[in-house]
């Protein structure tokens, strides 16, 4: 008999043998996959082994596809998922049973396999079955349950993880319990000679959810929001979204609950700042990720760069749930941040770290532009390099907000020059506002006036430009901000005035204290820096309509930010 046809005999009767591949010998269930061929007639054996090589081919094909799937990870199981694994944990014990009786009871013959006496088989029939009634009503577990739990979901039709601290897990081995007291009470009968059938596990064993796709979902989200960002915003919220898709598994929009939302943000509190860069974790999913930084104790990422991801994550919740009529809510969990944490990041600058600023070669004369750390006779005084500086310090805008400025954002009311935030009015303008509050009209500050600002664009202008700084490239990332900030890191370095929390974003601090010092009151600085309106700033309203330029003028000018750009004009 060909041997390559995994055909065996025993007591005259045909068997399927093979042993498991070398691949999935540590997962496999089983430790060879053997059966009966109900059959004593070797051409119909041969036949019928064929067909059965195929199918258990295809059994070591499936598993190896289960294998590499990702897994859902859940918290809770439905009812009816439960009752599935009572189900299928039944059908399983059954066929075993079935491949037992096949294989034989010893009875006084050599037969290849070790196997028991009839009698004994039904002695440990019984006291399977005892155990596991004594286990059952108590709730009761074991190394053996533990274990079975995260098998049993792994199988077809399930595919999922449960959390170790999962709420359903005493729950699923309950359930394999009740599936196990129905197989042994069965089988006992069969032992005394009823006729019980072996029931058919499904293709399917637990029901799958149906709706649109979490994924797809995610790519009309991304379309329909790609206008309104720059590539790094776009980047940052496609990641996010995805490491939540390979978390918690791409499923119908209507099956995530808030179980997702807190694995999502217990894993954001776990993994390390930019771990997918980590050479401990690079290779790992995100779900092998968060167990291995657990096991290592690696130093997770800030609490605001944590945040920022939920929020990201919780962006697309909020988009979905307006436009899909089977999102009921929202299932992310906030993290919670200490209140003033925002400022507590960056400090202001103090009077000593502007004058070193500003006196530095660059404002007082340096080599060249390029050579701007050593000092020299040229004034790079049509570079954004020497005015994004001082518009920050007397404006108090975000960095993104003036390296992206056009020559037509310059505007006048009369005599009064001012600031025009305003996104661009189509795909191809690139200008972008945080969010409504940041549209809004900045006057131009008299110190500015005073250090030639209005002359620089003016001479934009009569050169014909577009955009105000078009010295300042865009990054590989499509932000101007990412480029310039990266060299002021460098200058606030040369300058020695460089910290852990000092950047350039300490220039919207330091103009909040100016402000404050200045006796400027809370919601005309909020007019003048795009935070929410409040008090009585309701009775203006908020944004580029709110107060009139000329009333935002009157409290700019009580600002003094920084006596020493006087003498730079």
């Amino acid at each position: 008999m060909p041997k390559h046809l995994r055909l065996v005999q025993r007591n005259g009767v045909f068997y399927h043998r093979a042993s498991i591949p070398a691949d999935i010998r540590d997962t496999y269930p089983k430790t060879e996959e053997t059966f009966s061929l109900k059959t004593k007639d070797p051409r119909e054996a041969i036949k019928r082994v064929r067909v059965a090589a195929a199918e258990v081919d295809a059994r070591f094909d499936e598993h190896r596809r289960r294998q590499n799937a990702v897994l859902t990870t859940r918290d809770e199981l439905t009812a009816a998922e439960l009752k599935a694994v009572e189900e299928a944990y039944y059908a399983y014990l059954l066929e075993e049973d079935d491949q037992r009786r096949d294989a034989g009871f010893y009875a006084g013959e050599e037969l290849e396999l070790p196997a028991p006496t009839f009698e004994e088989y039904d002695e440990q029939v019984v006291e399977a079955l005892t155990y596991v009634q004594h286990q059952l009503p108590r709730r009761a577990s074991d190394v053996f349950y533990d274990q079975e739990v995260d098998e049993v979901m792994s199988w077809d039709g399930f595919d999922i993880k449960l959390a170790p601290n999962a709420a359903s897990r005493k729950k699923v081995v309950a359930a394999i319990q009740r599936g196990e007291v129905r197989a042994y009470k069965d089988i006992a009968l069969r032992n005394k000679g009823e006729l019980v059938d072996t029931p058919e596990a499904p293709a399917v064993i637990a029901p799958k959810s149906c709706g649109v796709l979490l994924s797809d979902a995610v790519q009309d989200w991304l379309k329909d929001k790609r206008s309104g960002w720059t590539d790094k915003t776009a980047k940052a919220h496609e990641v996010a979204i995805g490491w939540f898709c390979d978390l918690v598994g791409d499923r119908s929009l209507s099956s995530y609950s808030k179980a997702d939302g807190r694995a999502f943000k217990a894993a954001m509190q776990t993994l390390p700042a930019n771990w997918v860069k980590h050479p401990k974790l690079a290779k790992l999913s995100i779900g092998k990720a968060v167990e291995r930084s657990a096991e290592l104790c690696l130093t997770p990422m800030s609490g605001t760069n944590a945040s920022k991801n939920i929020q990201f994550v919780q962006s697309f919740w909020n988009w979905a749930e307006a436009n899909y009529d089977e999102v009921d809510g929202n299932p992310m969990v906030k993290l919670s941040k200490p209140k003033g944490v925002a400022r507590d990041e960056r400090d202001p600058f103090t009077d000593e770290d502007l004058k070193t600023i500003f006196l530095a070669p660059l404002y007082r004369g340096c080599r060249s532009l390029h050579h701007w750390k050593e000092p020299g006779n040229f004034v790079p005084i049509d570079s954004g390099r020497y005015w994004v500086p001082l518009v920050a310090l007397h404006t108090g805008a975000r960095l993104a907000e003036i390296v992206q400025l056009y020559v037509e954002d310059v505007k006048f009311e009369g005599e009064i020059a001012y600031l025009s935030l305003m996104p661009g009015d189509d795909e191809e303008d690139d200008r972008r506002v945080k969010n409504a509050n940041a549209r809004r009209n900045i006057p131009i500050h008299s110190q500015l006036v005073s250090a030639g600002f209005l002359e620089f664009v003016q001479r934009a202008k009569t050169a014909n430009q577009k955009r105000l700084f078009p010295d300042i490239e865009k990054a590989a990332d499509g932000t101007y901000s990412s480029t310039f900030s990266k060299w002021f890191g460098n200058f606030l370095k040369a300058c020695g005035v460089k910290t852990k929390k000092k950047s350039f974003h300490s220039f919207r601090h330091t103009f909040e204290d100016a402000c404050r010092a200045g006796g400027v009151p809370l919601e005309y600085v909020n007019a003048i820096q795009g935070h929410a309106q409040g008090g009585e700033a309701d009775r203006y309203g908020s944004g580029a309509g709110g107060y009139p330029i000329s009333l935002l003028k009157e409290r700019i000018e009580q600002v003094r930010p920084c006596a020493c750009i006087l003498r730079l004009a």
